[in-house]
């Protein structure tokens, strides 16, 4: 991660989302005005960016508030009070203030970042508020492939009834901008007259206010610390200030501006070591070091001036101007091995950081209040803190050249207080580990154990006890081996730090006996079954090579007999038991031949058919989510058509109803909550592409369309479409916010082309989860359902669904001449043709019961058009939603895993946007 210091104002966003039970709810009916009547009626109207948002109580009124603060941009009407720069607040009846809730239907909602055009009028006491509640707000999206931007009217929620529109003239819900805003501009005068006689009758007494009178208190007593971790989703910091060490740093000399800069840098250094109630201190060291640059892993930490590695971003200025980036920092190095809880977050150690100075940005350097405000900033990001979202943080994302020179703030010192706390005493090592999983007899064994604490690295050993026959303890801290018979070890292991600092704890070391292959397993498809998730994704199996997996083949699959890969056992830190029924993950197929081929994952020992078969395309590497039935013997058997690599993540299981057990909740219509290409009906528009090698956290439990995820989910079910912006092959990685990155993929990204995939991610508790790029791309999610712990929903007032597995696929649709399924069409479906596809009753001996609510499976299209398109599954009593299923490419077979609720006539509806031809495959079935 590389922060970066820029030379120009802007801000950040905070997004505020919180979920309680509701004090108040009210129901709304509304008339849509017309647009003479909005520009008449609103006292104000403004063009401008959300900053923040949040609720609070107030105690005069009685009542909660939501108040957000908008930045202008421009203000086509009420010039005259307000001006057309800086920012507002626009207060709004409703949100949610410490446990108490306020909930009223068709007040505007706002999100941080979106960029808007309001109607505001006015509260008695001079307060803004939104015109005419939601139909005075306008959204403003752009066209990420025309760059056109476009403004809508935000949606009615689905508890506002619409009795029809004004007879006063049109009214518009979504229009070009550029064309909207000439006709604006054009009434705003032509009804001035009509404007102020409004004005006159209804606000001659009231004032104006940017800001209400209470907000000052409010936002006071709501505030929290903006301060942000360097790296969040793999979080580093320093050891070194826990032993009462310095992180010391060097300089190169080499196009060093001028003689002072050592003397800016030591007293930005200064600066954070005389941080009260911190233990960090940092050190200028007298010697001087040849290395440079952010990325050089060379084991010194290096303050350079001349991006002599070429890899620190720095272009040359334009006319020679002086503008752009001024310095980037990095924590080069850190190692993942080494670890330590600060905070209730789990750091990894930091070997590495540097800094680098723009050498094409000399202009700032030769004022030292300059250098040692960079300096500042720049040495807080290579000790591990991120920007600020308090605009007046020296941590904050652009430079301030405000006289503070190498001051810090309030916010910077809580910062770094977090990270690096005072030491009361030099801590003792701990075994963070609990207890030791236990496996079945011949089965593979892989542990790692984690030290806390002390003075990194540890060394492990077993100093009173016997590991089983067949286990090792590494001096890492890996129990890895294969235990070759059932029973108990009570074993005492050690952990020493480097400082020999050491600490003992007694373990006992369960292996249980192999189960039998001739007891008869119970027939799945009588179990009702709840989703059982690991903790983060785990790499179960890779037949390139072992490192990263717990298990390898070392060997592609043989076309000629298929691969057998058990998933139950011990796996890194998870676990899957003997009782696990369902698997879920993602599966990774490498084409290593020029043909296009497919594969199929069975139940172990089960036989291959041409149904729930999944295609790949010559040369290419593939990545599908499955949920796939075990054997006997806790195992699948892969299939394929050519010779591939396979790799397997695990992200769960199901298995029999017991603590622990999440249930399903199909929402009632698809719902996409990010969309980075602008297009319409997403909850959220992100600004740009997610970037290379880049992180970015989403919130998926939310209010958005009349749909509710609530802050109970656990996990979801989706589907992400993605397009590679990138000439070179990518991929992504969906996993719980707040943990580290999984070596696990749940899409592949080839370049310049889009791709899709079912994805079933885990929430921290929060409702966040990360999508990790390793090649930028544009980037829709949908979300079709969720699981959660709780057996009924109040949000919901609906019942957790379990999941029955059928015992061999069936296919349900057929599209193509002579071949057959339950419903065979013998002909392509249109473009945008609705096709309703039953999902109850008798087929080929399978029964799919009235309870069934929503189905899992796989699908097909054969692609003979010349045109890339998507295809949709959604409810039949829905309209079409703005989400999609499955992307597929010209004159290319794509597949793809699916799960869809059916409406109320027992159905679902398939659409696609081109002439295709496809199959639709059951697997399972959620029901009570």
């Amino acid at each position: 991660m590389r922060p970066t210091l820029l030379a120009r104002s802007l801000f950040l966003t905070v997004i505020v989302v919180t979920f309680v039970l509701q004090a108040v709810v009210q129901a709304s009916t509304v008339i849509i005005p017309s647009d003479e009547e909005l520009v008449i009626g609103a006292r104000a109207i403004v063009r401008g960016t959300v900053v923040n948002s949040f609720s609070g109580y107030d105690q005069q009124r009685r009542a909660i508030f939501t108040y957000t603060t908008l930045r202008l941009a421009r203000v086509l009407k009420g010039g005259s009070i307000l001006n057309s720069t800086g920012e507002i607040v626009i207060k709004e009846p409703g949100g949610i203030a410490g446990n108490l809730g306020s909930d009223i239907f068709g007040i505007p909602q706002f999100t941080s970042g979106e960029e808007v055009l309001l109607y505001l009028d006015t509260w008695p006491d001079g307060s803004l508020r939104v015109y005419q509640w939601f139909l005075g707000k306008f959204r403003i999206t752009t066209n990420a492939l025309t760059g056109r931007e476009s403004i809508a009217r935000e949606s009615a929620d689905t508890r506002v009834t619409i009795r029809g529109r004004s007879t006063f003239g049109p009214s518009t819900d979504q229009s070009d901008l550029n064309t909207y805003l000439e006709r604006l501009s054009s009434l705003v005068q032509t009804l001035s007259a009509q404007s102020a006689a409004h004005e006159q009758a209804y606000f001659s007494d009231a004032s104006l206010n940017r800001i209400p009178g209470e907000f000052p208190q409010i936002e006071s007593d709501a505030r929290q610390p903006n301060f942000t971790i360097l790296n969040p989703y793999q979080p580093q910091r320093w050891f070194e200030p826990d032993n009462e060490q310095p992180v010391r740093f060097s300089i190169n000399p080499l196009q060093m501006p001028n003689s002072r800069l050592p003397d800016d840098l030591k007293a930005a250094m200064e600066v954070w070591s005389s941080i009260n109630n911190s233990s960090i201190k940092l050190v200028l060291g007298e010697e001087t070091t040849t290395t440079c640059g952010l990325s050089n892993i060379d084991g010194v930490n290096t303050i350079s001036f001349n991006n002599c590695d070429g890899y620190s971003s720095f272009s040359p200025p334009v006319r020679g101007g002086c503008a752009g980036v001024i310095a980037a920092a990095s924590i080069s190095n850190f190692d993942v091995t080494q670890r330590k809880t600060v905070g209730g977050i789990v750091f990894y150690r930091a070997i590495e950081g540097n800094i680098s100075f723009n050498p094409f940005a000399n202009c700032f350097f030769n004022d030292s209040c300059n250098v040692r405000e960079i300096a500042t900033h720049e040495l807080g990001h290579a000790i591990g803190l991120g920007h600020s979202r308090d605009t007046n943080a020296s941590l904050f994302a652009y430079a301030h050249f405000d006289g503070r020179c190498g001051g810090v703030r309030a916010d910077d010192e809580a910062g770094i207080r977090f990270l690096y706390p005072k030491l009361t005493q030099i801590k003792l090592p701990a075994i963070d580990t609990s207890f030791l999983p236990i496996v079945e007899a011949e089965s593979p064994y892989n542990f790692d154990l984690i030290g806390l604490g002390g003075a990194p690295p540890y060394r492990w050993q077993v100093i009173s006890g016997s590991l089983p026959a067949g286990m090792l303890l590494l001096s890492n801290g890996s129990l890895r081996g294969t235990p070759l018979t059932p029973g108990e070890s009570i074993i005492t292991i050690q952990l020493t730090d480097s400082v020999n600092q050491s600490v003992q704890k007694q373990f006992v070391m369960k292996i249980s006996p192999k189960p039998s292959i001739t007891t008869p397993r119970p027939d799945t498809t009588q179990n009702k079954l709840l989703f059982y998730p690991l903790d983060t994704p785990v790499r179960w199996f890779d037949s390139r090579s072992p490192a990263g997996a717990c298990n390898s083949s070392r060997a592609p699959l043989n076309v000629v007999s298929p691969l057998k890969v058990r998933l139950v056992g011990a796996c890194s830190r998870a676990n899957i038991p003997t009782s696990a029924r369902v698997i879920v993950g993602q599966i990774t197929v490498i084409n290593l031949t020029q043909s296009p081929g497919n594969y199929q994952i069975v139940s172990s020992g089960g036989t291959p058919s041409n149904i729930g078969v999944l295609s790949y395309g010559p040369l290419q590497t593939l990545t599908t989510t499955f949920i796939a039935p075990l054997g006997e013997d806790g195992a699948v058997d892969i299939y394929s058509g050519n010779q591939v690599h396979i790799q397997v993540d695990v992200t769960g299981y199901f298995g029999s109803p017991s603590l622990g057990g999440l249930y399903f909740y199909p929402l009632a219509t698809p719902l996409r909550i990010s969309d980075t290409a602008g297009s319409p009906g997403a909850c959220r528009t992100l600004p740009q592409p997610l970037g290379t090698g880049a992180t970015h956290i989403e919130r998926a439990t939310i209010r958005c369309g009349g749909v509710v995820i609530p802050s109970t989910a656990r996990f979801i079910v989706g589907n992400t479409t993605m397009t590679n912006v990138t000439a070179f092959n990518g991929f992504v990685t969906f996993y719980p916010a707040r943990l580290p990155r999984p070596g696990t993929v749940s899409l592949q990204l080839p370049p310049f082309s889009t791709a899709s995939n079912q994805v079933i991610v885990g929430l921290d508790q929060n409702g966040l989860f990360n999508t990790y790029t390793s090649a930028g791309a544009h980037f829709a999610f949908d979300i079709m359902g969720y699981f959660s712990p709780e057996a009924t929903s109040d949000e919901e007032r609906s019942t957790g669904l379990f999941y029955y597995p059928l015992n061999r696929p069936l296919r349900l649709v057929e599209t193509r001449l002579n071949e057959t399924g339950c419903f065979s069409l013998s002909r392509p479906i249109n473009a945008n043709q609705e096709v309703l596809v039953p999902a109850k009753g008798n087929c080929n001996g399978i029964e799919l019961p009235p309870s069934v609510q929503a189905v899992t499976g796989n699908t097909t299209v054969y692609n003979q058009s010349q045109m890339n398109g998507n295809l949709v599954f959604y409810p039949d009593d829905q309209l079409r939603p703005a989400t999609a299923n499955l992307h597929y490419l010209v004159n290319r077979l794509t597949s793809n895993s699916f799960t869809v609720k059916l409406g109320s006539l027992g159905s679902f509806k398939v659409e696609s946007g081109h002439l295709v031809n496809l199959s639709i495959d059951l697997t399972g079935f959620f029901a009570p």
